[in-house]
């Protein structure tokens, strides 16, 4: 089995050493290029399993003319399009690769060393002023919000009931949810695919 659960909520606008926006590069092409190139072995095994971690609440709309931030960065908003952009790259995967089933979770708010490092800049301007509250909220408790929230995760990779299930979304409660209307958007997924491929090539 496959978790890609590394994430990026990057506090400022960088490009890697490749060109790709960082947080567009962590969020997006990392997990669909690992799970591109890890697909042949994992269809080896008896019951081969991608999961893949959405994060926050998911935006109901993608930019997709500002995928990488080439109009305008925004911290936590940008962060919020890579990985609805994830999603929309996972639906499309679950249906292109045979053999393997591929599904998103959302874990549920957590303390990491991510959400302890977001800064009051990375909140949308009318919003900053919550700011202490969240940082309340993610303070350092031990690894026992993130044990919770692993739940989702562990219950895909590992549960005889959704073996065989594939591009599917499942919320915190290991439910199966509906997908944000930017993923069933045929448009959204043509583009994103052929953006992707191209770039991770």
């Amino acid at each position: 089995m496959l978790i890609n659960n590394a994430g990026l909520a990057a506090s400022k606008y960088e490009l890697t050493e490749d060109g790709i926006e960082s947080d567009f590069a962590t969020n997006v092409v990392a997990p669909f290029l690992l799970t591109t190139l890890l697909a042949g072995l994992l269809k080896k095994s008896v019951s081969p399993r991608v999961v893949t971690l959405m994060g926050g609440d998911v935006p109901a709309a993608l930019d997709m003319d500002n995928l990488q931030s080439e109009k305008s960065f925004d911290g936590l908003n940008t962060y919020s399009q890579t990985k609805l952009a994830m999603m929309v790259l996972m639906y499309v995967l679950a249906r292109h690769e045979t053999g393997v089933t591929i599904n998103v979770c959302y874990p549920g708010q957590a303390s990491t060393s991510m959400t302890r490092s977001v800064t009051p800049e990375m909140f949308p301007r009318a919003m900053r002023w919550i700011f202490p509250i969240y940082k309340f909220m993610m303070r350092d408790d031990g690894g026992k919000s993130a044990a919770k929230a692993s739940r989702s995760s562990v219950y895909l990779a590992s549960s005889k009931e959704v073996e065989g299930v594939s591009g599917k979304y499942f919320d915190t409660n290991c439910k199966e949810a509906a997908w944000s209307p930017a993923v069933m958007d045929a448009e959204n997924r043509k583009l994103l695919w052929e953006m992707v491929r191209q770039t991770s090539a």
